[in-house]
């Protein structure tokens, strides 16, 4: 990527398993346009990325029971993203284990849609997390800080 015109890394990027359903987007080839233009320090980017990747990012699967007991967590996956789809379940098996309660942890599939669903069902997402929100009481426990 830092070497190859952004252009090229966005194709190599594009083409990979998790983007299927972007790729049949009706405006993927505008969005993927879009980033190529925003993107004017290839460096950066590159940097960003490394940086940032969730391969390289250290795990919080021990501290999600905690957090689950102490704030609201939503799980957005586009039912098409075979890999977040599994994350997202194995998440919520960790969150609530039997006899267990707290805030708790909420998921939301959005049909249609794989990895890019901010992007390729913009309103299915926003509808899922205004459901969400609706369905939260904001109590004096819900607001304590994190310790």
């Amino acid at each position: 990527m830092r070497q190859a015109p952004i252009e090229v890394f966005l194709e190599h990027w594009y083409s990979q398993p998790m983007w299927g359903t972007l790729r049949r987007h009706p405006r993927q080839s505008g969005i993927v346009a879009r980033r190529a233009s925003a993107q004017s320090d290839h460096a950066a980017l590159a940097d960003v990325l490394e940086a940032w990747s969730p391969g390289r990012a250290s795990h919080a699967w021990d501290e999600l029971p905690a957090l689950s007991r102490r704030m609201p967590i939503l799980l957005i996956t586009g039912e098409e993203d075979e890999k977040f789809v599994g994350l997202q379940q194995a998440m919520l098996q960790r969150c609530q284990p039997a006899g267990t309660s707290g805030i708790g942890v909420q998921a939301a599939t959005i049909l249609s849609a794989g990895h890019a669903v901010h992007l390729e069902r913009p309103l299915e997402l926003a509808g899922a997390i205004e459901a969400w929100l609706k369905g939260l009481e904001c109590t004096q426990q819900t607001l304590r800080p994190l310790e």
